[in-house]
């Protein structure tokens, strides 16, 4: 009650999405609710900031390209969108790092907007 008050400090329509989802998924426990909604909150406002990355910087392309990669990906869920963003802002640092241009390529080819697949497709020498 205490965060529907306020919509836990975040817009109406994100608040009933996250509500939503968190009553579905926990139908009959209020405790698992709030929890659940503390969380989807938490990950409101990191999707909010935007993806970042500790060791590197993202350009308003990648930025963009992993925003609206998790949001497709998980348009209801807010935690699962920060969480997704910072696995997508871990690839592109991975990325950064390796020399082969032509495997690079390659899996930029395969993994067109998923910079965590591409990471893979790289790190496991898929070409």
């Amino acid at each position: 009650q205490q965060l529907r008050a306020t919509n836990g400090g975040i817009p109406q329509d994100a608040f009933r999405t996250a509500l939503r989802g968190c009553v579905q998924d926990w139908p009959n426990d209020f405790e698992m609710q709030a929890y659940c909604l503390r969380q989807q909150i938490e990950g409101y406002n990191a999707v909010s900031r935007g993806p970042a990355s500790p060791m590197t910087s993202l350009t308003a392309t990648e930025e963009a390209t992993i925003k609206r990669h998790c949001s497709m990906q998980w348009p209801s869920d807010f935690e699962m969108q920060a969480y997704c963003e910072r696995q997508q802002a871990g690839g592109v640092a991975y990325l950064r790092t390796q020399p082969n241009q032509r495997t690079l390529s390659a899996c930029a080819r395969d993994w067109p907007g998923d910079y965590e697949m591409q990471a893979y497709c790289v790190r496991e020498g898929l070409y």
